[in-house]
């Protein structure tokens, strides 16, 4: 085989695959984007769960008493640093009550919700999410407003008229949250268990066992489902963001 004719069979395997790559971009684009280039995202808990936040009032706004809130930090984690997440949001998309009968039943909501980045004083609605970005999952009031009782409560943007994702004395509700980002297509959920004795405590420690925050893994139908985290210590520590 000559020089020419070894060109020629090396540019013809050239333009071979590369015709073969456009066809597999064209058909499998997305497939190949969502595997490779886009960002990976998950959630977890801040560890160790809940920290003390005094609750300041409104300028101009007088309070009979200071308030303080028993908050709880959750974070998304990008584990593909070199692709940025856009436009992140975590949205509540279902609860789950759990019955007499220990099984859980779903309460439907009319439309998905949207959780509150922190610090929520100064983070819009949407972040871009090079590393890791912490959002309020939720906190309780210590003296509760309104009413008399303590209530664990989902910190949202807004709260739909037949809202009942409010965790009361005795009681355990599933949260299943998605997270969406205009370069993130996958559609994982994400299930976090939260039980509340009903019982306030000054003390951090008690307030930690009184109220249990648990990520759940969904196991197949035929399967139990099982807790993989209840943070009373943690596989990696992360201090939660200043309020």
């Amino acid at each position: 085989m000559t020089e020419k004719e070894i060109a020629d069979f090396v540019i013809q395997v050239v333009v071979a695959i590369g015709t073969l790559g456009v066809v597999v971009v064209a058909i499998w684009g997305d497939w190949f984007r969502d595997r490779f280039a886009a960002p990976r995202l998950t959630v977890e808990l801040a560890a160790p769960i809940g920290s003390f936040v005094p609750i300041n009032p409104l300028p101009g706004i007088a309070v009979a008493q200071s308030r303080i809130a028993f908050y709880v930090h959750a974070r998304v984690v990008n584990k593909r640093r070199w692709v940025t997440a856009k436009n992140c949001r975590v949205l509540l998309r279902e609860i789950r009550e759990r019955s007499a009968d220990g099984q859980f039943r779903s309460i439907p909501l009319s439309v998905p919700l949207r959780y509150v980045w922190s610090p929520s004083e100064a983070t819009g609605p949407v972040v871009d999410i090079p590393v890791d970005h912490y959002f309020d999952f939720g906190h309780i009031v210590h003296p509760p407003l309104p009413g008399p009782e303590h209530l664990f409560t989902p910190v949202l943007y807004s709260y739909s008229n037949n809202f009942r994702g409010f965790v009361s004395r005795g009681q355990c509700l599933r949260f299943v949250l998605r997270v969406q980002a205009d370069n993130y297509t996958r559609d994982d959920p994400v299930v976090i268990e939260v039980e509340w004795n009903g019982i306030w405590s000054d003390d951090l420690d008690t307030m930690r066992q009184n109220l249990r925050v648990t990520m759940i893994v969904e196991a197949p139908l035929d399967e139990p489902e099982r807790p993989i985290i209840e943070w009373r210590g943690s596989r990696r520590d992360f201090s939660g963001p200043p309020k």
